[in-house]
């Protein structure tokens, strides 16, 4: 077994986006879209992601509204920074109401995958766990 721990950590280190510069390159000066949802698509809908100068507020914005989990429409979404390492940054949704199991708001993680990729973790999933994986739409790379 601790063989297989070894392998897994290596394979994970150089899996993972060289990301010791900043993460937040990683995200922002690029446009995201979700291609297997037509509505939320590099050609429909793409979104930027935006952190605040001080890397404290992140802002996810579409050019189109989209339905949020409450039902309600709205052109972007807020969340503030809690942490942040080469593996993801770790934030809480503005107005957020789901709950864990515990009872605790929900803690998202936006986690980047590698080759302009990233997903979705929460805080009270297993470290693997990762959802709606978004693609880097094509010719948006603007800190260039």
């Amino acid at each position: 077994m601790r063989i297989t721990i070894v392998i897994v950590a290596v394979f994970y280190t150089f899996t993972t986006p060289a990301l010791a510069q900043d993460i937040f390159d990683y995200f922002e000066n690029r446009t995201w879209g979700l291609p297997r949802n037509n509505e939320l698509s590099c050609a429909n809908n793409p979104h930027t992601i935006r952190f605040s100068g001080d890397h404290k507020r992140v802002k996810f914005t579409w050019s189109l509204p989209v339905k949020g989990y409450l039902q309600e429409y709205a052109t972007g979404i807020g969340y503030d920074v809690l942490s942040y390492d080469s593996d993801g940054i770790t934030m809480a949704m503005d107005g957020e109401q789901r709950l864990t199991f515990e009872g605790k708001p929900v803690i998202w993680i936006l986690k980047p995958i590698p080759d302009h990729m990233y997903c979705w973790g929460r805080t009270d999933w297993p470290s693997t766990g990762c959802i709606a994986i978004h693609i880097k739409c094509p010719d948006t790379d603007f800190s260039s």
